[in-house]
C-alpha cells in the first residue's frame, strides 16, 4: 500500500504534462517523471539506513545492479553545453506544476514578485492574501556518478543535490534582510532510483553552507555571456551537496504550510 507521502507524489505528477511536451524531442532518462514500484522499493531502503555504498542494497534490491550500469551509461555521456536562458524556461515549468499542486491542496500558492529577484520565487498565502512563506523548487534529475570519490562516506543516491555555494550564500543573506518568514527551498529528485520531493527551510540550508565548498568544476562554454566588450562568467562553479536523508518529505512539507495556516487563523 503506497504512503501518504507516495500518493502525494504521483498526485504531483499528474501536473507535469507541459513539462513532457517541453522535452519530448529531447534525450531524457527512461524513467524520466515516473513513479514505479521500483522507486517505492529504492526509497524505502536506501533513505532509511543511513548512508552506505549504493553497491550494498543490489542483494536487497535485485533490479538497483542492472539500472545503475544503464544510470552510469547515459550520464557520462558527454552533454551539450547549458544555455541558460533554456534552463530558466524549463526551471519555471516545474515551479508552475508545483504551483498547480498546491492550489489543488487548497494551499494558495502564486508566483511571487518578480520584480525582487532576491526572495525565492514563489508563495504561500493565506486566505486573506497576506504572504505566509516563500519557496523555491530545484529539479534534479543527474546523480553526481562519482560522488563517493570526492568524498569519504557520501554516495551518489544521496549527495548528488548539485547547489551553487556563492550563489546560495548570497541569496539566504539577502533574504534574511528582507523578512523574517519562512522559506523553504525545495528538492525535486528524479534520478534512476531515488525520486520525490525533499525539503529543506533556510535555516537547514544555512548550517549545511557552513561546511564549505565541497567541489569546484571546470569552467564550461555555458558559464559565459560574451558581448563586444567583455566575457564575463556567469555560471557558478563551486558547489555543494546537502545530502536527502538529512530532508524532510513531500508530506512533512504540506503539513508545515498547513500548520502556517493554523498559525494565521
Amino acid at each position: 500500500m503506497l504512503s501518504r507521502n507516495e500518493k502525494l507524489y504521483i498526485d504531483l505528477l499528474k501536473e507535469t504534462s507541459e513539462i513532457r511536451d517541453l522535452v519530448k524531442r529531447t534525450s531524457q532518462y527512461g524513467s524520466f517523471l515516473t513513479y514505479t514500484d521500483f522507486t517505492i522499493q529504492c526509497n524505502l531502503k536506501m533513505l532509511s539506513n543511513g548512508i552506505k555504498p549504493r553497491q550494498e542494497f543490489f542483494q536487497e534490491i535485485p533490479q538497483l545492479k542492472e539500472e545503475c550500469a544503464k544510470c552510469w551509461r547515459f550520464y557520462l555521456k558527454p552533454r551539450t553545453s547549458l544555455i541558460k536562458q533554456y534552463d530558466v524556461i524549463y526551471g519555471k515549468k516545474f515551479e508552475e506544476a508545483f504551483i498547480k499542486f498546491l492550489n489543488k491542496l487548497t494551499i494558495h500558492s502564486d508566483k511571487a514578485d518578480t520584480k525582487n529577484k532576491t526572495l525565492p520565487d514563489n508563495l504561500v498565502l493565506d486566505k486573506n492574501g497576506s504572504t505566509l512563506a516563500y519557496y523555491e523548487v530545484k529539479y534534479h534529475n543527474a546523480p553526481f556518478i562519482f560522488r563517493y570519490k570526492y568524498a569519504k562516506g557520501r554516495e551518489c543516491y544521496e549527495g548528488s543535490l548539485t547547489l551553487d555555494y556563492d550563489k546560495v550564500k548570497k541569496q539566504i543573506e539577502a533574504i534574511r534582510k528582507i523578512t523574517d518568514l519562512p522559506v523553504f527551498f525545495i528538492h525535486w529528485i528524479d534520478f534512476p532510483c531515488i525520486k520525490g520531493i525533499f525539503c529543506m527551510t533556510l535555516e537547514d540550508t544555512e548550517s549545511i553552507l557552513k561546511g564549505g565548498v565541497e567541489f569546484s568544476r571546470k569552467k564550461r562554454e555555458g558559464d559565459y555571456k560574451i558581448n563586444k566588450k567583455e566575457k564575463r562568467i556567469v555560471g557558478y562553479t563551486e558547489k555543494f551537496y546537502p545530502s536527502v536523508l538529512k530532508m524532510k518529505n513531500l508530506e512533512e512539507f504540506i503539513k508545515l504550510l498547513r500548520s502556517l495556516y493554523g498559525k494565521n487563523s
